[in-house]
């Protein structure tokens, strides 16, 4: 068990150094790849959907950090939720692998994570599509 929660967490590590080098590579990508490298709601629907603007917002974030100061500068709000979540997330789960050889009931532990995360990103979407067509 403990040897699967480690693997949990690596591979939940790399989905989030993904997403926060996602901004980064976005204008890369677009040139490379215009037509692949859409939002596909908005590409088939016309509308924007409850995420559009995230990765934009938070490439002028890295780009312009004094952007932080003010709410309106974002282009969506669920942006900043995504980069508190996602720096959280990504410093939970670097002190869970440093101290996971220390840590005895590991299987209460995967099912709490799991259980919390169930109902994080639930509150994500919700908040997502409260926000949507404001």
């Amino acid at each position: 068990m403990k040897k699967r929660f480690i693997i949990y967490n690596w591979v939940f590590l790399g989905i989030l150094v993904y997403f926060i080098c996602l901004p980064l590579i976005t204008p890369i990508m677009v040139k490379i790849m215009p037509d692949l490298w859409i939002c596909p709601y908005q590409k088939y629907t016309g509308k924007e959907c409850p995420f559009c603007g995230v990765t934009t917002d938070l490439y002028r974030l890295f780009r312009n950090p004094q952007m932080l100061g003010n709410i309106k500068n974002f282009k969506n709000p669920v942006s900043l939720i995504a980069l508190v979540l996602g720096l959280l997330e990504f410093q939970y789960r670097i002190i869970i692998l440093i101290t996971v050889k220390k840590i005895k009931r590991i299987k209460g532990i995967f099912i709490t994570d799991i259980i919390i995360h169930i109902l994080l990103i639930s509150m994500f979407f919700s908040l997502a599509i409260y926000f949507w067509d404001k």
